[in-house]
């Protein structure tokens, strides 16, 4: 479904519901576990979960994880509804970025002193993949409606749960990130990142 009428204030809000996860305490939290889909793998070895993310040769119970949400977002991805909605996404998320700068700057500052923890070059390296994937989630509502899209919700689960997500098992299952094991780790939205 695509909206054909202008969106009531529910339908948006609803619709920027996963970029708005950027302002909230829970992203890289892991403070929800019981919020992750039925199934997930959470992983705790940052060095596998970036293997899963990013190898094009995996074990054969995995599948591509770049395939997976390609495969999710192209259905949607040049549509007259995907352009309509990209505004809207991209003012959604100006504030985040003119508030995430100084700390952007702060953490070089730390990587160039070598005072960066592990959590520190985790954010650092992977914000603006989630970003990404959460403009991705939002689009799809917008185009696909109500039910959204499989995987991109599940993604979006596993943000709102606070992990990261890094890859797909066959048989459907997500697999994530648990960002606490991280040296530095605290909760608290990014925007309060301690500085």
């Amino acid at each position: 479904m695509i909206w054909e009428t202008p969106l009531s204030d529910h339908d948006l809000s609803w619709v920027l519901e996963p970029v708005r996860l950027l302002f909230s305490e829970r992203l890289f939290s892991a403070a929800h576990p019981e919020a992750l889909p039925n199934g997930t793998e959470v992983l705790t070895d940052l060095d596998r979960a970036m293997l899963l993310e990013n190898s094009q040769e995996l074990p054969r119970e995995y599948r591509i994880w770049q395939d997976v949400q390609a495969n999710a977002v192209s259905p949607f991805y040049c549509t007259d509804a995907y352009a309509t909605i990209s505004m809207d996404i991209e003012n959604a998320i100006a504030p985040f970025w003119e508030q995430w700068e100084p700390i952007r700057m702060a953490l070089v500052k730390r990587r160039l002193r070598k005072t960066q923890t592990g959590f520190d070059n985790f954010v650092n390296t992977l914000l603006y993949d989630a970003v990404e994937q959460l403009k991705q989630v939002s689009a799809a509502r917008y185009c696909l409606g109500p039910d959204g899209e499989p995987v991109l919700e599940a993604l979006f689960q596993v943000y709102h749960a606070g992990f990261y997500p890094c890859g797909w098992r066959r048989g459907n299952h997500i697999v994530c990130f648990d960002p606490s094991v991280l040296e530095g780790h605290g909760t608290g939205c990014l925007l309060d990142y301690p500085v």
